[in-house]
């Protein structure tokens, strides 16, 4: 085609003897032997591509207007086969707490020693024929040691939009591969322009903070980090290009894969790289630098603080104060930082936690918790702190829990605790308190060894701290009951609330958790009306040292209201199922295990109506047995175990859980 005068134009006057003047015009002539899916490619020609250029002139005589034309021949360029490629960085970051391999700080404060952290290289076409790459099975690294390769993008147009496909496609450690070879045929033929991603997994080793820990793809001899060279052999560490066999096919049609190069492969082989194969290979760096690591330790003892019966022993009912101590000896300071603690069995917090409670070294002041003053030691509400401080870097601080061991608890029971610190920049588990007594005199930032503390076993492992009850306790059977109306009209209600009496049943600590569960309920219900349905729950536990038998619940019907003998029977199934009842040897019953008549007949509930001679066991608060003139409205009586079926005691919150039930019954208001 000729093109424009603005595209290609010279103009040369000439003026010959016969005073004719010519005036001469070139212009470009361009052509191909093929039509491109993409007219002009980004970066470079196809091979085999000709280009043609002819020049045409024009001339004018000076006198008698005649004008002519005239063509030169035709010259030709045909452009050869090039094999390219680059290596760029494409970023780093930290492997996810599910990796394999890694250090105690994964995923958390930064790059740390002992993580994994992932180095991406973008290897890029910049070739004009399509080629396969050779990745290799390894890497320069300093800082850190070769976890493995692996190839985790193919984009055969380098957009990193449509076309791009995600893998996790390992490259044999060592012995490296090529695309076609690792990825198949579709995802191993790299168009021009076209990008895989290589990822370099790196366990770093580097111990010195700031220090940097470096990756280098591929092995040029130049220097690291060069692009495009002809290939020369260096080892295992090499990347390169790898020309494909002549005429492999295009996988990628234009109709589904617009926007990709559909230069095919050429025949023969590409005219740089090395004379052998005609390679060209390619390298890139990338570092990241090391973070400092939060370094925290964590300290606890218990002391005998109060001796009730002067024994020196730890027994039922003496005070014992834990001293939790956690110390911050690193460089940075801890933020979101809390501590947790569940306390052991058998004993109950003495008192709550106050500010006194807690205290810091010189290095903390300016950062000084508060105390969780609703603190229990209960499971779900086991925060020492209000909210999450930060410890400082050089930090101590200090919080003493007093506890009461309970009465009755065996003999040779072992009082274990081992609270828990947690941060976001900590381990996920946490860091845990070690055991120390009196003895321990080389603590770190100056924490004193507490005085007068009970003796630990101390090994190179993280333990809990221990204190074991001595003495001779006598077997106390014990059974606690709490009472709650439940329900009014069949709507249940919600929630736990406490009697308000100190130290009454519903504050024993053996009661299952949560208590909204385990004890819902409300104690005094306002605004009830005639004809309403109230429900009641007895709730009884087991909390001697000891098992029960013999256990019977009997309750009067109260005045103004009647026994609803049908209460249940929707639910149960039944008729005249008028009680409900808990009690599980598997698991916890937070609703009734078995719906019970009031009839005289096998089941382990029967109501007396109003005049009718309760039972023997059916006692009076004040003492001795009811009798019918006692009995006005009638009484609810339940056999929950009868000998020899024993009821266990409770060694922990609803442990185990036949410990623990409970009866339910009906009744209207007049």
């Amino acid at each position: 085609m000729e093109l424009s005068l603005s595209q290609n134009r010279s103009m040369s006057k000439f003026l010959f003897r016969d005073s004719t003047r010519l005036l001469l015009t070139t212009a470009l002539i361009l052509g191909s032997c093929f039509t491109l899916a993409k007219s002009v490619l980004a970066d470079s020609t196809p091979p085999n591509t000709p280009i043609t250029n002819t020049a045409i002139g024009t001339f004018e005589g000076t006198t008698s207007g005649t004008t002519g034309s005239v063509t030169s021949n035709t010259v030709t360029i045909s452009v050869l086969e090039v094999a390219g490629i680059t290596a760029t960085s494409s970023g780093n970051q930290e492997a996810s707490l599910a990796v394999t391999n890694a250090g105690t700080y994964q995923g958390i404060a930064g790059i740390n020693t002992g993580d994994v952290v992932y180095f991406d290289f973008t290897v890029t076409n910049v070739g004009n024929d399509p080629t396969a790459f050779f990745i290799p099975g390894t890497a320069t690294i300093s800082g850190g040691t070769f976890e493995n390769i692996q190839i985790i993008a193919v984009d055969p147009d380098g957009s990193g939009i449509a076309t791009s496909t995600t893998l996790a496609v390992t490259v044999p450690a060592g012995t490296g591969g090529d695309t076609i070879a690792l990825l198949g045929a579709t995802n191993g033929y790299i168009p021009v322009n076209g990008t895989v991603t290589v990822r370099v997994a790196v366990k770093v080793t580097e111990t010195i903070v700031g220090n940097a820990i470096a990756v280098t793809l591929g092995d040029t001899s130049t220097s690291l980090g060069s692009q495009n060279q002809p290939y020369i052999a260096n080892g295992t560490n090499d990347l390169y290009t790898v020309d494909l066999a002549n005429n492999t096919v295009n996988p990628y049609p234009v109709a589904t894969f617009p926007s990709v190069s559909q230069v095919v492969e050429t025949d023969g082989n590409p005219t740089n790289g090395d004379v052998t194969n005609n390679r060209q290979e390619a390298s890139a760096t990338q570092s990241v630098n090391l973070a400092a690591t939060p370094v925290i330790f964590g300290y606890k003892s218990v002391t005998l603080t109060t001796d009730a019966d002067t024994n020196n022993s730890v027994t039922p009912n003496d005070t014992l104060t834990w001293r939790i101590t956690y110390a911050n000896t690193g460089t940075v300071d801890v933020t979101n930082f809390q501590i947790a603690d569940v306390l052991p069995a058998n004993v109950t917090l003495f008192g709550s936690l106050a500010a006194a409670n807690i205290t810091v070294n010189a290095a903390q002041a300016s950062a000084t918790p508060s105390p969780n003053t609703s603190y229990t030691g209960i499971a779900g509400n086991e925060n020492l702190f209000v909210s999450t401080i930060t410890l400082k870097a050089g930090g101590v601080i200090n919080v003493d829990i007093p506890v009461k061991v309970n009465a009755a608890v065996p003999n040779g029971t072992v009082l274990s605790n081992q609270p828990t610190a947690s941060s976001n920049v900590l381990p996920i588990a946490g860091v845990k308190t070690d055991n120390i007594d009196g003895t321990n005199n080389a603590l770190p930032l100056s924490i004193p060894a507490p005085t007068g503390s009970i003796t630990q076993t101390q090994t190179a492992a993280i333990e809990p701290t221990t204190a074991t009850v001595l003495g001779t306790i006598v077997a106390t059977p014990k059974l606690v009951l709490v009472k709650r109306i439940t329900a009014i009209n069949d709507v249940a209600i919600a929630g736990f609330v406490n009697d308000g009496v100190a130290s009454s049943a519903d504050d024993e600590a053996n009661w299952p958790t949560p208590l909204d569960t385990y004890l819902r309920g409300a104690v005094d219900v306002p605004n009830v009306k005639p004809s309403d349905r109230l429900e009641y729950t007895i709730y009884f536990l087991v909390i001697g040292n000891t098992n029960v038998t013999n256990v019977t619940i009997c309750d009067l019907v109260p005045a103004q209201t009647t026994y609803v003998d049908q209460a249940y029977n929707v639910i149960g199934g039944g008729s005249n199922l008028g009680v409900a009842f808990a009690n599980s040897n598997t698991a916890l019953p937070s609703a009734p295990t078995n719906y019970l008549t009031g009839l005289f007949d096998s089941d382990r509930a029967n109501f007396y109506p109003a005049n009718v001679l309760p039972p023997n066991n059916c006692t009076k608060p004040s003492g001795g047995s009811l009798s019918s003139s006692d009995n006005t409205d009638g009484i609810v009586v339940v056999s929950i175990v009868t000998s020899p079926t024993i009821l266990p005691f409770a060694t922990s919150p609803g442990t185990p859980s036949s410990s623990y039930g409970f009866v339910r019954f009906q009744v209207k208001v007049k």
